[in-house]
């Protein structure tokens, strides 16, 4: 069951962040969780599945593995192993045009990071403040593209920083099918996830934990 709240709508968390609650609908939830599965499913024909990076700070209690452009901690980006969808691509410029932000260059140069939390193996999963800084610098900047975050399944408390890591933090309660994005002065930010609560999976989808999708463009440009 769902977190009941106050009527939720568009909001600014800072210059080039926003939080768009509801962005996806049950129909569109569902066809992305879909489309996530048949891609993890393209994974594992290949050998690969989803891992547990070790942090300075010990191994990852989040399950990672990336769509397009591979991501991986502290380094530069593999080549793709199997293609970002197209569903998830149009699904990102969707939410870029709805809130005015510059957009990516083009399918083939971004990654899109599936992360999965799983609060009834692991419990109390989070992910600590963080920035997406693994792109070249280049990507940074005033006219940076966003990051594009998707939620599916359990609520989720996120925390939105600042320029810092001691920057003061705002809790922001994630429902599946919110988005949250930023680019442009933001595209650095700290964040994290300080929170899954288990049991608040919608039914329709027909899933346990948490399934969070992170688009990023990750080259400039693909000769």
């Amino acid at each position: 069951m769902q977190l009941s709240i106050f009527k939720r709508s568009l909001k600014s968390l800072s210059e080039g962040a926003y939080h768009i609650p509801d962005f996806l609908s049950p129909e569109e939830q569902q066809h992305l969780l879909s489309t996530c599965r048949k891609s993890l499913l393209s994974l594992r024909m290949k050998g690969f599945d989803l891992e547990h990076p070790k942090t300075h700070f010990g191994e990852m209690k989040v399950g990672v593995a990336s769509l397009g452009h591979w991501w991986r901690l502290y380094q530069h980006y593999l080549p793709p192993r199997v293609p970002v969808p197209e569903l998830i691509y149009e699904f990102c410029q969707r939410a870029i045009a709805e809130v005015g932000l510059v957009t990516f260059a083009g399918i083939e140069t971004v990654s899109a990071i599936l992360q999965h939390y799983d609060p009834y193996k692991v419990p109390g999963v989070k992910l600590g403040l963080h920035r997406d800084d693994s792109e070249d610098t280049s990507l940074f900047g005033a006219d940076a593209p966003p990051v594009v975050s998707f939620s599916l399944g359990c609520d989720a408390v996120f925390l939105w920083g600042g320029a810092e890591y001691t920057s003061p933090k705002e809790k922001v309660i994630l429902l599946s099918g919110d988005v949250v994005l930023f680019g442009g002065h933001s595209r650095l930010f700290y964040h994290g996830i300080n929170k899954v609560l288990p049991d608040t999976e919608p039914t329709f989808l027909k899933t346990r934990g948490r399934l969070n999708i992170t688009v990023r463009q990750a080259v400039r440009a693909v000769q």
